[in-house]
């Protein structure tokens, strides 16, 4: 039967290989201009919604909140951070279904 620090262990080991891969994919920026590529052709909704954005700022931004996901799923600090950027989602209208296809192409 498994121990607690064992299931620990084993359970923190995913986490970390998605903490290095960030950081690995972060170096290149790759990773962020991919990402754009499939959101942006996931639905005919999402390319009206960044009509006016400035992706060099924005991919910086995905990288910040990503990185700030990850401190909150690991710590669960962070609160006001995730909160100020569902307020601000909420103010650009996203809708369920967005989250969904932003799932999707972050792991595409």
């Amino acid at each position: 039967m498994a121990t607690s620090s064992s299931r620990n262990s084993a359970m923190s080991m995913p986490f970390e290989q998605v903490v290095a891969s960030y950081h690995r994919a972060r170096q290149t920026g790759q990773l962020f201009d991919t990402f754009y590529q499939i959101f942006l052709g996931k639905s005919a909704e999402i390319p009206p919604m960044f009509a006016r954005t400035d992706f060099p700022h924005q991919k910086l931004m995905l990288r910040e909140s990503l990185l700030e996901m990850l401190v909150f799923a690991q710590t669960g600090s962070g609160h006001a951070g995730m909160r100020r950027l569902g307020d601000r989602h909420r103010q650009l209208r996203v809708k369920p279904v967005h989250y969904e296809l932003w799932l999707a192409a972050l792991c595409a």
